[in-house]
């Protein structure tokens, strides 16, 4: 059972009140046919672009207002046929670079200015989950191996984090600056925060 004071949860922020509700149009537009499958996708937060992950580890960014300016980086070094899939994709808060992750153990940055990817790191085993603090500095990176990484956003070096020792896969996690909650194959939730 988790527990968790109140004055611990005004630390993360404050509730908002529930979203209104939209009429969404039913005529979906159609942006692209890609040859390979879909395994991933991500919207920046400013709604301007979006980024699709395939299962050959190419990374595809569209332009929402003119989806055929569009940009493709191969991203898994891998022979077609390996296991070389997108399994998560986040942009950066400030929308210029972009953060995947791969069943080639990799995770890369790629800057949306450069022509080439801006750096990518191995980790010991596949990677599910990612999330970037709120202050742009941190990636919280979490997989089949156990345990957390965290690495920083500008060159993908490990930053040392005092996290609890997991041993089990983590699927998904989000990173707060000095909160990350993570959650796990064997259905556990953790909160990392200073005095947890």
């Amino acid at each position: 059972v988790l527990r968790i004071s109140a004055s611990r949860l005004q630390t993360v922020g404050k509730m908002q009140a529930p979203a209104q509700s939209t009429q969404w149009r039913s005529d979906a537009a159609l942006v692209a046919k890609l040859e390979q499958p879909v395994t991933t996708l991500a919207v920046s937060g400013d709604g301007a672009k979006f980024a699709i992950g395939t299962l050959d580890g190419t990374l595809h960014v569209f332009a929402a207002e003119n989806p055929a300016e569009t940009k493709s980086f191969q991203l898994s070094s891998l022979p077609v046929g390996d296991e070389r899939s997108t399994n998560a994709i986040i942009f950066s808060r400030d929308g210029h670079r972009i953060f995947s992750t791969h069943e080639d153990q990799h995770v890369h940055c790629v800057d949306l200015n450069l022509s080439n990817p801006a750096w990518h790191v191995r980790v010991p085993s596949e990677c599910y989950a990612l999330s970037e603090s709120v202050d742009g500095q941190t990636l919280a990176v979490g997989g089949q191996f156990e345990g957390i990484r965290i690495v920083a956003t500008m060159d993908g070096r490990s930053v040392p984090a005092h996290l609890s020792d997991i041993k089990q896969s983590t699927f998904c996690c989000r990173h707060h600056g000095h909160l990350l909650v993570s959650g796990h194959i064997d259905g556990t939730i953790r909160i990392h925060a200073p005095g947890f």
